[in-house]
């Protein structure tokens, strides 16, 4: 699948429906052969480069740290 397929298939809605009902069609057409998946177990990490789509499904109970890192223009006041 192209971006632009991808971002229509997920426009407007919550993991969990995409999980349930977009993803499935669009693997029975063919679409997510390029699809990664992984477990990350406790103590690991994993970075999402700018603009990657990616899911997350919680297999047990968790606690997680989520951030996000922006760059400033350096012309922007930093106060």
């Amino acid at each position: 699948a192209d971006m632009a397929e991808i971002n229509e298939a997920i426009d407007g809605l919550s993991q969990y429906h995409w999980q349930r009902e977009k993803r499935p069609e669009m693997e029975r057409g063919g679409r997510l052969s390029a699809l990664l998946e992984c477990v990350i177990k406790p103590g690991e990490m994993l970075y999402f480069p700018d603009g990657w789509h990616h899911g997350v499904v919680n297999m047990e109970p968790y606690t997680a740290f989520v951030s996000t890192f922006m760059e400033r223009d350096d012309d922007e006041d930093p106060a």
